[in-house]
């Protein structure tokens, strides 16, 4: 009987019939509690489900009753990546592949958890010994593009993507990964073209939706790129229970309004420039945001109340704050850019010689995001800016890259002991006499405050600072400096325009 039940129940879950295959898994597991293949079964639809916590029960018992299966400790790898614990995801793996060395799917599982490690040449090496060890594999060459990718080797990229279009002529991950390697390389024709095909094949796929909104975004198609871009809202990490509508731009005057912060702290600092226009429309504005941007957030006067995550409030409306462009159906011409829109805080004082040009850097972004490989440099990459006279610098470097030692003859002097928020930052920014810094939100703090900025932007760049222009439409106090891939040479010139600066 039980093993009738078993079968049924494997059946209905390649079926895609969940709910009937859980019951059936269930009901072996009445039976018999311990059941090696019900609780490994239930692991795989649990992380299907992305529940990877009740994945993990399952895959634990599974493992204690077969510690000889490889596939349960590749199952419990699955589990222990999807609740981004990578390190023991490894070990899970490992020893899949210590039981059967050969086994595609743990190579596989892998190579994509030292991705997520951001150990990308440890990746691809294993995803080459997945590709070895199984030829077909279906998702191996989708595996090895993003490695490429992350590695900043996008022909490669494409060529691999080329032997998955020969097996899978119309996989949507593959024209993802592809139309972000056109991208890489400056090909936008060639991405946008790769999106639509990707789009008219799927429209419900958001990653290729999110793809092009960026495309268009980038080349300032603001009206369509911002309501594209409503497609990350169907993402499962977006998933939001609200018991009140969602705001549209109606006036509420005697209503009130939650916004809720979202994505990067960049992000929040970006579009919080709309809050003025909201309060123009809704009595009471209530923000729920992250804990470094509260006490900056609290004051903006068009804010009543920031709240904290789970704080529990009434409110009648509620609303994505990067949603608010396409709420207010920006274009290029209706940008709010009027500077400062977060109010100046008091100097921070600074020791030094006041007759100097006082430079804040900041050279390095949040490591884990998405982007940081295209963004971030080293220290070692401004050395040129220690030849400028009449400057002294400054770091607001947080994380992993403040440790870094700047090159000889550069002398900086760190900020951030005195800095505990974002609040602290623009108390130091509002002190110096200008910044200087990669795509991070630092920068998008300093053109919300109105001061000047110099940003420097990768070969490719972020949606919002467009394509070709030295100016940002977002913010008036900005500079940007382009790279072509010779940073040696764009930071000499940022030298030569600083020691103009200076000297003014």
């Amino acid at each position: 009987m039980t093993a009738e039940r078993l079968e049924k129940s494997i059946a209905d879950h390649q079926a895609g019939r969940f709910k009937e295959a859980e019951a059936g898994y269930e009901a072996v597991l009445s039976e018999d509690p311990r059941h090696p293949d019900a609780n490994n079964l239930l692991a795989v639809l649990c992380c299907q489900r992305r529940e990877y916590d009740r994945a993990l029960t399952y895959a634990k018992i599974a493992i204690a009753v077969g510690r000889a299966v490889p596939e349960f400790h590749n199952n419990h790898g699955l589990a222990l990546k999807g609740l981004e614990r990578f390190d023991e995801a490894v070990v899970a793996f490992e020893k899949a592949l210590e039981l059967a060395p050969q086994y595609a799917d743990a190579l596989y599982n892998l190579g994509m958890v030292e991705l997520d490690r951001r150990n990308y040449e440890d990746g691809l090496a294993q995803l080459v010994a997945c590709k070895e060890a199984a030829s077909h594999h279906a998702q191996v060459r989708n595996g090895m593009s993003l490695a490429f990718l992350r590695l900043g080797r996008s022909d490669e990229a494409i060529a691999i993507l080329d032997e998955q279009f020969e097996m899978r002529p119309k996989d949507l991950d593959a024209f993802n990964n592809l139309c972000v390697a056109h991208t890489m390389r400056g090909d936008y024709a060639k991405a946008r073209a790769v999106a639509e095909k990707s789009v008219a094949l799927n429209g419900a796929q958001v990653d290729i939706r999110l793809n092009r909104a960026h495309l268009m975004l980038l080349h300032e198609e603001f009206i369509p790129g911002f309501a594209e871009h409503e497609w990350r809202l169907r993402r499962h990490d977006y998933r939001q229970k609200f018991h009140v509508p969602r705001w549209e731009g109606e006036a509420l005057p005697e209503g009130k309004i939650m916004i809720w912060a979202e994505q990067g702290f960049g992000d929040a600092i970006h579009f919080i420039r709309y809050l003025p226009m909201v309060k123009e429309r809704v009595g009471q504005v209530l923000l729920k945001c992250r804990a470094p941007l509260r006490p900056l957030f609290a004051t903006l006067p068009e804010v009543d109340q920031v709240i904290m995550p789970r704080t529990a409030v009434s409110y009648d409306v509620h609303a994505p704050l990067m949603s608010m462009p396409y709420i207010f159906k920006t274009d290029a011409d209706t940008i709010p850019a009027q500077v400062p829109y977060i109010p100046r805080p008091s100097p921070m004082a600074l020791a030094g010689d006041d007759t100097k040009c006082k430079v804040g850097l900041v050279w390095a972004g949040n490591p884990d995001h998405a982007r940081d490989q295209l963004r971030s440099r080293a220290l070692a990459d401004l050395a040129p800016l220690a030849a400028v006279e009449n400057t002294e610098y400054f770091s607001l470097q947080f994380g992993p890259a403040a440790s870094q030692t700047p090159p000889s003859g550069l002398e900086v002097t760190d900020l951030t002991p005195n800095i505990d928020d974002f609040l602290g930052t623009a108390h130091a920014l509002v002190g110096l006499d200008l910044l200087i810094t990669v795509d991070t939100s630092v920068a998008h703090l300093a053109g919300a405050l109105g001061l000047p900025v110099w940003i420097v932007i990768a070969e490719t760049p972020d949606w919002r600072w467009q394509l070709g222009r030295a100016d940002s439409p977002w913010y008036p106090s900005a500079r940007l400096f382009r790279s072509d891939g010779d940073y040696e040479g764009l930071f000499s010139f940022i030298a030569e325009e600083l020691q103009k600066f200076a000297a003014k």
